[in-house]
């Protein structure tokens, strides 16, 4: 069908540049000779010629890919794109890099000539190869795949080793072979790799693979000492050990390429040939050994050397070479410049956590030590990346063993089997740990550890990553190098942001399915779809790479529609705080939420201003993260030199803000300001009214404070059963 195509074009005259030579058959191929008019240089770098024939060589029965092939004999092969050939199939050029089937539904009968018309014009300016294409590959029509833990030592006596499985897919000849120091799943069939490095030999055209232990001498010769002599010398003294005479030859050739004969930069090339026949076999085939009749036993043949014929009965299987990845391989399959070797301690390995950490390792990022003290239960399934095998087993323990049998190269992730809240007696291993480690990585999904970490005396910055209640919103904050803003200044700043602004609503609203998966009144799963986060958990770990590195701190929030499937990405703001130590309490005040207040304060200028003041309360650790404000409700009065605050709307506007942070942020008092010429200090009116405020709070354990804004300076007074502190900070 093409080539009738091709010739319908031609005889049309609608391909300019080509003529028609002549056409013919040949079995059955269907061979189509054009004349071509190429645009080339007087003296261009490869011998084209502004003339050329090429024979276009078709499957008369399927619609293969076709064949190129040069009509003049002297046609150069080197260091061109050339399949060179054998007795049956003439040297052949290699068009297209894509694969036929890629491109065969758009190829056209102009488009195949075209592309043949650019080929011989770029090998003509010496412009074939891009700068970072490969050199050509010494042999080509491999039989399969051979797939090595490492590569053996070269030049010492050939190496033993086990295989996991061998395979024929599609009629290709795949095998694995495993790491004899750490063999896993192996069958019982042993290989014996011989193993030695030729060349260095210029890149040169590409040739059919040896299916033969003659071709393949003949490939090699004149490169290295000839390999049947080296063969010969060990397959004697194997085929007489006991031990090994039953297995079968791999040979491994490190192929080293030099560019040109002019320089010195090698490249390697690998390439293996299996033989089917046991070592035993091959030394009797090769007449190297000789087995008594009357015995039976074997013995040496001195001084053969195995006959041409010996040598072609020997049949081989060519295999290209793949090696196992380890992390510099994975990174730069993942495309990124190379092995992330940052030391990172991630608290929590459940669905996101086992996620991130997973896709990080696939990336070739970080050396990890894991901590997590659950234990992974059937319900987990749905969306963790561990599976029925490993249920009733330590999830730290269970994700780190599956990740590296994933990925045995890589190296293997430390587990600690331990809550962070209570370490128990993992207590000094995690310390060692928490201090060892650069990057501290909350993905828990738990607020109590979160902020255990972030009490930890570790020097290391602290990164939290979670996922809302309904499983499609993703939040990660990080803290910055310095740890000047840290994860309770981006906790209060994150929960003041989504809690005021209209674009985040529904974040934090509870989930309205779940799931009970025991008896337990705590024993509830929610319904979110392992969809659902490995969507969220490939964005946190490509964010995780990003930003690992970065300087200053940050706070993004990401929201996935299950049924667009689109992503909207926000980036928050972030800000460290003014801090007052009110011992044993440690009171801290946003500055994002200072820059508001001191908008409204100016706004409002001559008069004062005021509003209710929110934030974390934590009593274990004694702290008050005040973040978030209410400005002044519409009843309020505001004059020069007296705010008294309204009531309108405010316990609804209260509670909108504790709904929409799932109670995390909290009434903790009030503020107003002053005017200009007044210091930020409470007036008696102001005492009066503070008393009242700690009258209503007395006794209930709950700190409530009072906060004074004047155009330079920050007052703040704390009232908890009856005990006062105060300070005062400057503004900048």
């Amino acid at each position: 069908m093409r080539a009738r195509e091709i010739v319908a074009l031609l005889l049309a005259e609608g391909a300019p540049f080509f003529k028609l030579v002549e056409i013919y058959q040949k079995g059955r191929l269907d061979v189509v000779l054009v004349e071509i008019e190429l645009g080339v240089a007087q003296r261009p770098v490869v011998d084209i010629r502004p003339v050329e024939q090429i024979a276009i060589v078709f499957s008369a029965e399927q619609d293969l890919q076709p064949e190129f092939v040069p009509a003049r004999d002297d046609f150069p092969k080197e260091p061109l794109h050339v399949m060179v050939g054998d007795q049956d199939f003439p040297h052949t050029l290699c068009i297209w890099f894509a694969p036929f089937d890629e491109i065969r539904g758009n190829l056209t009968p102009i488009g195949l000539l075209e592309a043949l018309k650019r080929w011989l014009e770029c090998a003509a300016a010496g412009t074939l190869h891009d700068p970072d294409q490969p050199l050509e590959p010494l042999l080509r029509n491999a039989a399969g795949t051979l797939i090595l833990p490492g590569l053996p030592p070269v030049g010492e006596a050939p190496v033993v080793v086990p295989t996991r499985h061998t395979q024929r897919p599609f009629g290709r000849f795949v095998l694995r072979l495993e790491d004899p120091a750490r063999p896993r799943n192996a069958q019982d069939a042993a290989f014996c790799i011989f193993s030695r490095v030729v060349g260095p030999i210029p890149q040169r055209a590409t040739r059919l693979a040896p299916r033969n232990l003659a071709e393949l001498a003949e490939v090699l010769d004149g490169v290295s000492e000839p390999l049947t002599k080296q063969i010969a010398t060990w397959a004697t003294e194997f085929g007489m050990d006991t031990n090994r005479r039953s297995c079968q030859l791999i040979i491994l050739l490190n192929v080293q390429k030099w560019t040109s004969d002019a320089c010195d930069d090698t490249r390697n090339e690998y390439w293996a040939f299996y033989c089917d026949k046991s070592i035993e076999a091959l030394a009797e085939t090769l007449g190297l050994v000789a087995r008594d009749p009357t015995s039976g036993r074997l013995g040496k043949m001195l001084g053969v050397n195995p006959s041409p014929e010996q040598l072609v009965s020997v049949r081989i299987d060519p295999l290209t070479v793949q090696f196992e990845v380890g992390s510099e391989e994975l990174a730069g399959f993942s495309g990124e410049e190379g092995a992330d070797k940052t030391k990172i301690l991630a608290i929590g390995v459940g669905a996101l956590g086992s996620t991130v950490f997973l896709a990080s390792t696939r990336a070739g990022f970080g050396e990890w030590t894991l901590v997590d003290s659950d234990i992974f239960l059937p319900h987990n399934t749905a969306r963790h990346i561990l599976g029925d095998a490993s249920i009733a087993e330590r999830k730290a323990h269970g994700v780190g063993r599956f990740a590296h049998w994933l990925m045995p190269r890589t190296s293997p992730a430390k587990a600690i089997d331990c809550d962070v809240s209570s370490p128990g007696e993992a207590s000094e291993e995690l310390d060692r740990a928490l201090g060892e480690a650069s990057v501290i990585l909350d993905i828990s999904a738990s607020v109590t550890a979160a902020r255990v970490i972030a009490e930890h005396p570790s020097p290391a910055r602290r990164i939290s990553a979670f996922l809302n209640p309904a499983g499609t919103d993703l939040v990660m904050l990080g803290e910055d190098q310095e740890r000047s803003a840290d994860l309770w200044d981006l906790e209060a700043d994150y929960y003041a942001q989504i809690s005021c602004e209209d674009v985040f609503g529904g974040h934090l609203e509870a989930v309205p399915g779940a799931t009970r998966y025991g008896n337990g009144c705590r024993d509830v799963s929610v319904h979110m779809s392992g969809d659902d986060v490995a969507v969220l958990g490939s964005i946190a770990s490509r964010q995780l790479r990003r930003r690992i590195h970065s300087t200053g701190s940050f706070a993004a929030l990401w929201r996935y529609d299950r049924e667009t499937g689109s992503v909207r990405s926000f980036e928050l703001s972030t800000s460290n705080s003014l801090r007052l130590d009110f011992e044993p309490w440690t009171v801290r005040f946003s500055r994002r939420l200072l820059k508001q207040l001191t908008a409204l304060r100016t706004a409002s200028l001559p008069a004062e201003t005021g509003g209710a003041l929110f934030g974390i309360v934590d009593r274990t650790h004694k702290r008050v993260c005040i973040a978030a404000a209410l400005p002044a409700p519409s009843d309020s009065e505001l004059r020069p030199n007296c705010f008294v605050r309204g009531s309108n709307r405010l316990s609804e506007d209260a509670q909108s803000l504790s709904d929409r942070s799932l109670g995390q942020l909290r009434y903790v008092g009030e503020w107003h300001s002053h005017p200009d010429h007044a210091p930020a200090k409470p007036s008696s009116t102001d005492n009066k009214m503070f008393d009242e405020l700690t009258r209503f709070f007395a006794s209930s354990g709950e700190p409530v404070f009072m906060a004074i804004l004047s155009n330079n300076e920050l007052f703040l007074r704390m009232s908890l059963n009856g005990e006062l502190n105060e300070g005062i900070v400057g503004v900048d």
